[in-house]
């Protein structure tokens, strides 16, 4: 029973952010064949997890609640080492700056990637380990996608072109990440009202990190930038947070039609 379940190839992923385990989700689906895939909201169910399954290949958001990825890194290695295993750890992070001052545990983790990352970026990441287990699919980077109609529109606002590359042009996937985004983005303005009503400054700043996080997944350039203004508002003011409320909510108004025109 136990060689089971290292007979086969699994991964897993930590990741706090909704949209984002949605994105790797449907990512790993549509290029991968064969391969177990587990997810984890947290660092400690990561852990936990990991323990029961003991995959191949971790890959960790380092900013996560209950336990942040590094501690998880450290607990998984930790377990690893006692079972003779050698699983591939990877970071998750949307802070370069997590990289060039070491703040991610270059011990437990092996390497790491910059969110919002593309999908050959990650597939690359991936492949000692997926190739040599021959799960990885054929590659996509000669799909085409003609998109009929020429809908014009400030980057700034969204990034269509980006969110082909990151998803390697993969048609189905890209419809897949646009309706759950545009499901998502409804949520974000009711949560932010119910918490500045309640003054929970700690929770308007994850609820911002996550926006942000859905933003820079989906390509929304300056809705994301709206969002980190809000994560970075450590004290509660709130004429300052109703202000950039309002920009979200017009920024939201403004890209949702821009989403729903690239769906097929």
């Amino acid at each position: 029973m136990e060689e089971n379940k290292t007979s086969e190839l699994r991964i897993l992923f930590a990741e706090d952010n909704e949209v984002n385990r949605f994105y790797l989700r449907s990512l790993f689906e549509q290029h991968f064949k064969g391969m177990l895939i587990l997810e984890a909201k947290n660092g400690r169910e990561a852990v936990e997890i990991y323990e029961a399954y003991r995959p191949n290949l971790v890959l960790l958001d380092l900013n996560m609640p209950i336990m942040g990825g590094n501690e998880a890194a450290v607990t998984i290695k930790q377990l690893a080492e006692t079972n003779g295993d050698k699983p591939r750890i990877i970071a998750l992070t949307g802070n370069s700056l997590n990289v060039d001052d070491g703040t991610h545990n270059q011990e437990a983790i092996d390497d790491y990637i910059i969110k919002p990352f593309t999908a050959e970026a990650l597939l690359t990441l991936l492949s000692p380990v997926i190739v040599d287990g021959k799960n990885i699919e054929e590659s996509t980077d000669n799909l085409e996608i003609t998109i009929e109609g020429d809908i014009l529109h400030d980057k700034r606002h969204f990034n269509y072109e980006e969110l082909e590359r990151s998803l390697a042009n993969d048609r189905q996937l890209i419809n897949e990440v646009l309706t759950y985004v545009l499901n998502s983005l409804d949520t974000f303005l009711p949560r932010f009202r119910n918490l500045i009503t309640e003054g929970n400054q700690e929770q308007i700043q994850k609820l911002a990190h996550e926006l942000r996080g859905t933003a820079l997944n989906a390509r929304l350039p300056l809705l994301s930038e709206y969002a980190l203004l809000l994560e970075n508002q450590a004290s509660f003011d709130e004429d300052f947070l109703l202000e950039h409320l309002k920009r979200i909510d017009e920024e939201i108004k403004d890209v949702k039609p821009l989403l729903a025109a690239m769906l097929d």
